[in-house]
């Protein structure tokens, strides 16, 4: 199975993104995959390249624990967690952001590897998890609104898209 992508794009200033984008502790807020932590999460402004989590994330229906990394860091840019969970399913999920002309850029990238997501069972996930993947950033804009980042008369300026490049 490939790497999804999807961007969400909203006037905002790109570190009001980034604060709630990638801190794992807030996926609960927006994830529709995620089902919670069984670690303790530190917080964003302790990250760094090796930091560990483990979370159970849903798909399908089949809950699976993920042991994470963080595979690369930097702040107020970009975060990359790689894991692995049962039956050796491997996962990365990149979370960045980028701001032009007063507009931000929030873009995830989602990879679903492992000998079990194959064939007919591999195009089902891939399919389930786009879909997923555009409900949550469609929480994600809610979120932005929620919170204030966002007047509520600019949520329909909030865009989803898969990327032309994917």
């Amino acid at each position: 199975m490939g790497v999804l992508r999807r961007e969400i794009t909203l006037p905002a200033a790109k570190n009001d993104l980034w604060k709630v984008f990638a801190d794992l502790s807030r996926l609960g807020d927006w994830l529709t995959l995620h089902v919670k932590f069984k670690s303790e999460v530190p917080k964003l402004e302790d990250y760094k390249e090796g930091l560990q989590v483990t979370q159970v994330i849903s798909m399908m229906g089949m809950p699976n624990t993920i042991e994470w990394t963080v595979a690369q860091f930097t702040d107020g840019e970009s975060c990359q967690i790689t894991g692995t969970g049962m039956a050796g399913v491997k996962v990365s999920f990149t979370f960045s952001v980028a701001e032009a002309d007063g507009i931000t850029t929030g873009k995830l990238d989602a990879e679903f590897k492992g000998q079990i997501i194959v064939g007919a069972l591999g195009k089902a996930v891939e399919k389930q998890a786009g879909k997923e993947l555009n409900v949550s950033l469609e929480k994600l804009g809610d979120l932005m609104v929620t919170e204030g980042v966002l007047p509520a008369d600019q949520r329909d300026k909030v865009e989803i898209k898969e990327p032309v490049d994917a």
